[in-house]
Formats: C-alpha cells, structure tokens, sequence
C-alpha cells in the first residue's frame, strides 16, 4: 500500500525486510532474504521517480548528502577500520582510493562547483547529463565534498 503525504510517498510491508542468517550450509543469506530484498529494491523503484544517487562506492562505505542553503555537502565514511585501530594513526587499515557517487542535479539543482572539505580545494567537475560525478580521492575514515550551486 502507498500513501503520499505532501512531496513524500510511504509504502508499509507486512514482512520485515531484513538479511536472515543460515549457519547450516555456510550461507550468509538465505534465499529468502534475497527475495525480500528483491521486493524492497523494487518497491523503491516503483516509488521514487527520479533516483537521487548512483553509488560505484563498495559496500563498508557509508554516503551521507546533507543539504546547506545552495550547497549539498557529501560525507564518505568507511567503516573498515576495526575498533582498536580506529585511534590509531599508524595503523588505520586501508585507504581506499577514488571512491564515487553520481548525485542527479534535476534533484539537488545544477552543480557550478565542487569543493573538498575543509581544505577548498577545488576538484574536478564531471558531468554526464543531468548526473554530477562526486569523489573522495584518498578515504581513510572521512572525506567531505561540498557541491555548490552559485
């Protein structure tokens, strides 16, 4: 069932949508839970109009786009690195390089300028049409990118 209210769409599910543990056979997922998940990506396809993000980011990476007046900022946060070595500089696990997401200006507005945080350097602009390309160039634990729209 979906109910719109305002700009927003919310659709409820009579399961829980969620990966289920197999222990028996070595499998992580039992096939159930890939059905399931089946459904939700669907579902979400069949809600949102125009997708706001297409992530090349592995999975252990966490993409947070927060919205400030004109300007979007994006957080890259990986989440590799084990509790003990989370303080420690000499060993924080790898850096993963290069990691991108394409964000859809028709949703957050036309990109001018992107910006790495809080450095300001400026990067470079990649478009491929209504889509910006946005990267972290060196992800230890945490990049920002600010995207302007001046």
């Amino acid at each position: 069932m979906a109910n719109r209210f305002g700009k927003g769409v919310a659709a409820y599910v009579g399961c829980p949508i969620r990966k289920f543990k197999r222990f028996e056979d070595g499998q992580e997922d039992s096939p159930h839970a890939r059905e399931l998940l089946r459904v939700a990506k669907n579902l979400a396809s069949f809600l949102i109009d125009e997708p706001l993000i297409r992530s090349e980011a592995p999975s252990g990476v966490e993409v947070v786009l927060n919205r400030q007046g004109t300007s979007h900022i994006v957080h890259f946060l990986k989440h590799y690195a084990a509790s003990s070595s989370l303080h420690d500089s000499a060993d924080a696990g790898p850096v993963l390089s290069d990691v991108a997401i394409w964000l859809n200006q028709k949703r957050i507005g036309h990109v001018n300028r992107v910006i790495r945080v809080p450095d300001a350097a400026q990067m470079g602009l990649v478009t491929d049409g209504e889509w910006v390309r946005v990267a972290a160039p060196q992800l230890r634990f945490h990049e920002m990118v600010m995207l302007c729209a001046e």
